[in-house]
């Protein structure tokens, strides 16, 4: 299966951003972005991810970070979470609904960072 260079950039910034975000770690007013050399950046306002020009939004869930709790809150309905650095998707690791994320028993609770992303 042969890929074109922009599908290539955003297979590569739909793995890659979660993970540099999770892996770093970032405020609720951080933007990332990635530019078509498939490279991530980041800089203050707004957290936003970018990927061919598509905005991917990410929200800090509210609930504690702490190993044990596994309900948190959310302004918008995510497309998918990153937990501890591992993407999570509802049905298999979360249950969702009316502004509310249960985790399941396939998701272990988040011991240092939970973040959500959706779009607008």
């Amino acid at each position: 299966m042969k890929f074109t260079k922009n599908q290539l950039i955003s297979i590569i910034g739909l793995i890659f951003v979660p993970f540099i975000i999770g892996f770093w770690g970032y405020s609720n007013s951080t933007k990332v972005s990635v530019n078509g050399n498939g490279n991530a950046t980041a800089v203050g306002a707004n957290a936003q991810a970018t990927v061919n020009n598509k905005p991917l939004l990410i929200e800090t869930p509210v609930g504690e970070v702490n190993g044990i709790n596994l309900i948190f809150k959310v302004s918008h309905k995510p497309l998918y979470l990153n937990e501890d650095g591992l993407d999570r998707f509802e049905g298999l690791d979360y249950a969702y609904s009316n502004g509310k994320i249960t985790l399941l028993n396939s998701a272990e609770a988040p011991s240092y960072a939970i973040k959500s992303f959706y779009k607008d």
